[in-house]
């Protein structure tokens, strides 16, 4: 399986800088036979932050000179410099515009230099950036392009810069899905089939939406369709998300042989904020459920919130993309769920038992400003239970006051360990520096963290990841 890199970046400035243009980029990577691998590169150019100019006396256009060169090391193995004009607008819109642009290049580890100016601006100041990209194409064999999201497809208009397959495919360049959106249209090519399985075979083709947690189909989104060999298959493509939760996905497309074996699979994280999708049960009144006593509404509420360090990204999705203008019954059946979830035969034992833990952290941890929850070791606590061992560490000398959590099984992770800090004195509110339990916040250099008291200003942060 080749490696894939997608990257999106904001070209952007803070607004005290000198102007500068600001887009959206991304790419996508296909394959062209007899060509080569073709890096396609998309910008959507700010209108707001270029200058449009007269082209009579009615009409106003912006024009940006963009130059792309794809660098091995000192090595230019392709060049692309164009003048790109939005269109013509009356008066002084300043319209936001599309443009495409394809390089080509051998498999390889490259730098994409970017270089973008106004050229209606002489003041306006250079944008520069650079994007590594590495290309893992395998040769005779089975593979799948990255999956593009697209904004529309229609029928390619004459020397259309747009065109793929006989449509212009515009991309769609966010992986976020606000309530507004019912359907994801996305476009990939498959290559290789024929020389893989054979000519005139067949292969089962799925696309549908999984849990990015459990890598699980979600609301049964999937569509499947038999496909025969070729050397290169084109998919245009649309699946309904109208009833897909709030939450992080994946969009999978999967390639199955005769023998039911995945035999090549693309994946693309997708996002969606859709508050009027909470289920509930035709099968249930939920008012007869343990959550028929809950009818206080900002109560509830807060509950929900509580759940966040135990939820899974679909969960935490709901949750931050506001629950007020949810109905009560929407809540309830929220909540209720939640806990069916976790314990199908006792969901009010459990809740009760989580309800208990909140209490004991909010004793333990909770500060002026933060609910016990909030805090990170009442997150943890919340997590993975009271640690079996806590090694107080608030008094050494020279470093900052800290404790060592040790958990003999975090969760599916043996021998767990948890380093807390507290950088601010006058609070009891102990960060998380490090641990070793994968998915949490982890630092190589949080022994010298914890003993940088007399060194603050050195940063020792460049590694550290979250999940």
């Amino acid at each position: 399986m080749r490696y894939k890199l997608l990257v999106i970046i904001l070209l952007a400035s803070f607004a005290a800088e000198a102007s500068k243009v600001r887009a959206t980029f991304d790419h996508k990577i296909f394959y062209v036979p007899g060509e080569g691998n073709m890096i396609e590169c998309y910008f959507n150019y700010d209108g707001s932050s270029l200058k449009f100019l007269p082209t009579d006396e009615n009409y106003f256009q912006a024009q940006v000179e963009a130059t792309l060169i794809l660098r091995r090391h000192s090595e230019i193995i392709d060049f692309e410099k164009s003048i790109v004009k939005s269109p013509e607008v009356l008066g002084a819109q300043q319209i936001d515009f599309f443009d495409q642009r394809r390089l080509i290049a051998p498999n390889g580890d490259y730098l994409l230099e970017i270089n973008l100016i106004d050229l209606n601006d002489p003041e306006s100041e250079k944008v520069f950036h650079e994007i590594p990209i590495s290309i893992r194409n395998p040769k005779n064999e089975l593979f799948i392009s990255d999956l593009e999201l697209v904004a529309g497809y229609s029928e390619a208009s004459a020397n259309s810069e747009w065109a793929k397959s006989g449509m212009d495919v515009i991309p769609f360049l966010s992986s976020h899905y606000g309530q507004e959106f019912d359907e994801l249209m996305f476009y990939a090519e498959i290559y290789n089939a024929n020389l893989d399985l054979g000519e005139n075979e067949q292969y089962l083709l799925s696309y549908y939406i999984e849990d990015i947690d459990t890598e699980e189909n979600v609301a049964d989104i999937i569509q499947r369709k038999k496909m025969e060999t070729e050397l290169v298959s084109v998919l245009f493509s649309k699946l309904n998300i109208a009833e897909l939760p709030s939450g992080k996905y994946n969009l999978v497309l999967e390639l199955k042989n005769k023998l039911n074996e995945v035999i090549a699979i693309s994946k693309k994280v997708i996002s969606r904020h859709n508050p009027r999708s909470l289920v509930i049960s035709d099968e249930l009144d939920i008012n007869q459920t343990f959550v028929g006593d809950m009818t206080h509404k900002d109560s509830l509420i807060e509950y929900i919130h509580a759940l966040h360090p135990i939820s899974n990204q679909m969960e935490i999705g709901i949750m931050d993309n506001g629950l007020e203008p949810l109905s009560l019954l929407e809540l309830k059946s929220f909540f209720y769920t939640f806990w069916l979830e976790r314990d199908p035969i006792s969901p009010k034992q459990k809740w009760l038992a989580y309800k208990q833990a909140l209490w004991e952290t909010d004793q333990l941890f909770a500060t002026r400003l933060k609910k016990g929850w909030q805090t990170d070791r009442g997150a943890i606590y919340l997590r993975y239970g009271k640690p079996n061992t806590i090694t107080d560490k608030t008094r050494e000398e020279g470093a900052y006051p800290y404790y060592i959590w040790h958990y003999y099984k975090a969760g599916k992770f043996n021998n767990g360990k948890f380093v807390f800090y507290n950088r601010d004195i006058g609070q009891e509110d102990y960060e998380l520096l490090h641990s070793n339990v994968r998915g949490e916040r982890t630092n190589s250099k949080w022994n010298l963290v914890l003993h940088s008291r007399d060194t603050p200003d050195v940063n020792f942060f460049r590694d550290q990841t979250t999940p």
